[in-house]
């Protein structure tokens, strides 16, 4: 399933480069959802910075139908999400990696300045592989999209001012 969402950050673009730079964001950003960050891993290069981020979520926070659970391990899914910010054309790419679920997640990004702020347009795909429900939970993970990116331009906002 195919989302779209966008993040303004209120900084111009080498403000937003740096708070990208900045494992404390990335875990500050990770507060507030199910997921307890174990690590994150940033290296700044010359024309690029990458983002590692590996968390778990505890199977029991999870909401989903019974039918669903089956596929769900009982106790914690590790999660490493990468994010890839090219700085010379800033444009960037997204990947979710969840163990030992049949979930996959990329997206691609612009990072776009606009008078005194940053947007980050992310276009992404999102395949839940589970038979005859597949798609619901597509549906319910989306939903979820657009919440993650209001929770993380808060936090930017908080860490840009």
């Amino acid at each position: 399933m195919d989302f779209h969402t966008s993040v303004c950050y209120p900084a111009n673009l080498a403000a937003v480069q740096r708070l990208f730079q900045s494992e404390e964001f990335f875990k500050a950003r990770a507060a507030g959802s199910p997921a307890s960050v174990e690590s994150v891993h940033v290296e700044a290069l010359i024309s690029e910075i990458r983002v590692t981020t590996k968390a778990r979520i505890d199977a029991a926070v999870i909401d989903l139908p019974p039918v669903a659970q089956r596929f769900i391990p009982s106790s914690r899914i590790e999660i490493t999400i990468t994010e890839t910010w090219n700085t010379t054309d800033n444009t960037g790419v997204i990947q979710v990696h969840a163990d030992s679920l049949p979930v996959s997640v990329s997206a691609t990004c612009a990072f776009i300045e606009e008078d005194k702020a940053v947007r980050r347009d992310v276009n992404g795909k999102l395949k839940v592989n589970v038979p005859i429900i597949g798609r619901k939970l597509e549906q319910k993970a989306v939903a979820e999209v657009s919440k993650i990116a209001e929770h993380e331009q808060e936090i930017a906002s908080q860490y840009l001012v």
